[in-house]
This record gives C-alpha cells, structure tokens and sequence, in this order.
C-alpha cells in the first residue's frame, strides 16, 4: 500500500509516490509551458492533463510493486478548467495574473464594497482570481460557459477526471473569490452579484473529504489501480505548508517556485481589519481549525526572464543560474531592481506597471544585475512581513521548499533581507508531498497531521543572517520602498503606450 501526491503548477506538474512509513518510493515531473501573446496567459488543457498523466505514470512505473491505495491533487490557484460531464469544454485555462477581468469585476467590486468583500471572502478583491475570469468569458465567450456544466480548478479536475465527482475544497472556493469564510460555502450576495449561474459552481467541501474512487476510464487516463481512495485537495500553497510540517499556528513556509508564497498560518482567522489594512488575505489550512494568509508574487519566473535574457548562451537554466551565481558580487547589489514584469501579489496588487533597474553604471556587470535581480525579489516580501510583526505576528524562522531553494546565494540573501533565519527542507517539491500526507491523514493511515510530519518532513541546511549585510540591506529597502511610488504614473503610462 502507497499514497501518491500530485501537483499541479503553472509550468510544471510533480508526483510523488510514499511508503506508510514516509519513505519515498518514486517520483516524477513533466513540464510546460504557459502560452502568452497580446497579454494573455493560458495553458492548454490537453497538453497540461497529458503531462500529468505523464508524470503520475513515471512515478507509479518505479513503484509499481507497492500499488496505490489513496491519491490527492493540489495545484495552482485561481486557474480553472470548464467542464460538461465527461470532460473539457474549452480548450484553454486562464492562469490569474492573466489581467482579463479587470473591468468585468470592477462594478461588482464597487456593488458590494472593498471592505465588505473581505469580510464576507477573507480576500482583497482583484482580477487576478477565479471570477473575473469568469465573467470575462461571460462577456466575450459566453457559448463556453453555456457548454459548460461546471468550472473546477485544476486540483478538481484531475481528481474529476480520475473518477472523482464534480467538487472543490475552501482554499480554491476561496481562490475564485465567492466563497463565505464563515459559512464554509459560496456566498449567495456575491454569486448573485456576478450574475453566474449558481449550477456552475461546484459541491464545497473541506480539504480532505473523500470524493470517490479512481474509475475504470481514470485508470486508462492516468495509470492509478482502479479503486484507489480519491481525497479532495486544493491550493498548492496550503500543501506546501503541509509538506513543510507547518501544521500549528507560528510557523511559516516560503514556497520558492513560478511564483513564491510566504504561507503564514494562524489558529483561527487574524483581526479582521488588521488583517484587510495589511493588504493580506485569509484562507483555510488543508487541517481542520487552522488558516493562512499567502504574501506572494512573481519569483521564479522574473529570475527565468533574466536567464533566458541575459544567458541565452547557456544549455539550461540550472546551469545559467549556476554560473550568474558565480558572476555576483559578495555584498548588495548596487543597483535596485523593481520586479513588476506583470500584475503583482499581495500586499499592493499592482497592475498595469514594468520592471526597472536603477542605479546602472558602465561598470555593472551582468552578476551584479542579477543579484540585485534577486535583491529585488525578496525585497517585495519585506513589507508584508514587517506589517506581520506589526499585528503581533511574528516568526522565528522561515522554512522554504520548491526549485529555487535549491540555490545557497539566494537562501543567503534572504536570511540577510528578512533578517530571519532561513531553513532549507529536504525535500523541494513539498506540495506533491503534503498532498501524500493528507491522503494518509484522511484515509487513517496516521493519526494525525504531527504523525505524518514526524515521517516525512526533513530539515537540511539552516541559513543564519549576517548582522552587516542584514543592516545594509535595512538601509537600501528603505529606497526600494519608494521606487514604485515615485514613478507609478509613468509606469502606468508607458504600459497604455506600448499595450502592455
């Protein structure tokens, strides 16, 4: 008997395959690319179910002699596929930062009120969820929705085509901003506002119930014994936290991947005001009792742009992120670099700006442009994380997992920036496998989620802050922090220019 983790993530999905003892038998990963031309961004459903077919099979191939008896999915946020009883009705999956949906969600928005719809959702609402896009194709595909019996998010829909009936769970309800936090189900005030039909929306329920078994056809698809236990899964970033062993209120993950998340859990939902004026959301844990809040933007993507950019020479990325590694001088960068290449996260949701450099000299070198790349990065996290401490939240260290936690520079410079130690797990791809663990917690293979913990989460290397650099940087964030405000219009401006 195994339990096998699936992720589903913007470029890319893992599998991981786990003993009851919390060895891990086998892995797999396929990758993706997301589709962009005229500031749309997509990914196409059959090319994304294909490979994680792929990789669940990979994975199931070097484990076949400890066959699967319960599986669960999480994947991205927001992000979703429209289905009618058997399958995809629309070729394409809007991503969020996909900036479609912007003017469709404004008069809602403004119907029902900033403030209310945080205390309704636990969500600053902005277009870069689940609705907007929603209405968006209401507005200009409207025969896709018409075809289409529900809408799942991608965790749903690999469990729905598995054999799995039609549901999601309250982190992705809560990603495609209708759900009521309180009551646990779609707020009737918000679906009315947007003027969907309620019958699109799937069964709510919570992480970890159990939504069927894998069918005959799910095992033709993906390879999984027929009859193997399906748990409900959802927001990868609630998995990752998992993965982390991040399962009591004080503890953090960073989560370093397309897109990096700071995942902050709590015992129940934080002050509401305080936690509105922070610019922060909240979203139930995959545990029972637990919530989270996400400060995340775009990471591992801008780094991505800046290699293929600036190290197109190179065979591959890892081997470019090496040698600019490498390149970058010890101390901080003495550019600053402002990471807005497209719509950011929390806490400002900005929209419609650009990336800079700032500080350019005939002596920058490539190496420096890169650290203060990364320098740029983690600083954007700063913020939401001193207006933590400011409401009382404070961490004592920072776990961190996905592929860019794979690099010691930029663990370093983090500890440094945030001026908190910075924990490496062993395991990267901890999302694949917090949704293994669940899969055990909910079909009674552990206790509970300290048990699972207790087997499958490893610390590695620990990253303590050098007090001179920590202050260095201290100094520099304070310009950092004006660089946006000094030049939104113009920023603004050059993108109504150039159509981006």
């Amino acid at each position: 008997m195994s339990l096998l983790g699936i992720d589903v993530g913007t470029t890319g999905c893992k599998t991981v395959v786990y003993a009851v003892d919390g060895r891990r038998l086998a892995a797999g990963s396929v990758s993706y690319r997301v589709e962009r031309g005229a500031g749309r961004a997509e990914l196409p459903v059959a090319e994304v179910e294909g490979a994680v077919a792929e990789a669940v099979r990979r994975a199931l191939l070097s484990a076949r002699g400890d066959p699967v008896s319960a599986l669960c999915v999480t994947s991205m946020g927001e992000s979703f596929v429209l289905v009618d009883d058997v399958g995809p009705v629309c070729p394409v999956s809007i991503l969020g930062h996909d900036p479609r949906g912007r003017e469709e969600i404004a008069p809602i928005i403004d119907a029902i009120g900033t403030e209310e719809y945080f205390r309704i959702s636990g969500n600053v609402p902005t277009e870069n969820h689940s609705l907007p896009k929603l209405l968006w194709l209401a507005k200009h595909d409207a025969s896709a929705l018409k075809r289409a019996k529900k809408f799942l998010c991608w965790s749903d829909y690999i469990s729905f085509r598995m054999g799995a009936f039609p549901s999601i769970g309250y982190s992705h309800a809560n990603r495609a901003l209708m759900l009521d936090l309180d009551a646990g189900q779609w707020s009737e005030r918000i679906v009315k506002a947007s003027g969907l039909n309620p019958d699109l929306l799937p069964m709510v329920l919570p992480e970890g119930s159990v939504v069927g078994k894998v069918s005959p056809q799910g095992e033709a698809r993906f390879g999984v014994p027929q009859g193997a236990v399906i748990i409900l899964g959802g927001h990868d970033q609630i998995f990752n936290a998992l993965g982390a062993g991040c399962v009591v209120a004080g503890t953090a993950v960073d989560g370093m991947g397309t897109f990096e998340c700071i995942t902050p859990v709590y015992a129940g939902p934080p002050p509401h005001a305080d936690i509105h004026a922070l610019g922060l959301n909240v979203e139930h844990h995959c545990l029972s009792g637990l919530f989270v809040s996400f400060i995340y933007n775009q990471s591992g993507s801008v780094a991505e742009w800046f290699l293929r950019t600036f190290a197109f020479n190179e065979p591959d990325l890892s081997g470019a992120f090496a040698r600019l590694e490498r390149e970058m001088p010890p101390g901080p960068a003495r550019p600053l670099f402002l990471p807005l290449l497209e719509n950011s996260g929390s806490p400002y949701f900005i929209s419609g700006a650009s990336g800079v450099y700032e500080g350019i000299k005939f002596d920058t070198t490539r190496g420096e442009l890169f650290k203060a790349t990364l320098e740029g990065i983690t600083y954007y996290f700063l913020e939401s994380l001193r207006r933590l401490v400011g409401i009382g939240i404070k961490l004592d260290e920072l776990a961190v997992s996905g592929g860019a936690s794979a690099s010691d520079a930029w663990l370093s410079l983090k500890a440094d920036i945030f001026n908190l130690p910075v924990v490496r797990l062993e395991v990267k791809d901890s999302g694949a496998m917090g949704a293994a663990m669940l899969a055990g917690i909910r079909t009674d293979v552990y206790r509970d989620a300290a048990e699972a913990a207790s087997l499958y989460v490893r610390r590695a290397e620990r990253f303590e802050p050098d007090p001179g650099r920590a202050r260095s940087y201290a100094e520099r964030f304070g310009l950092f922090s004006t660089m946006y405000s000094e030049r939104a219009e113009r920023l603004r401006s050059l993108s109504r220019l150039s159509g981006y």
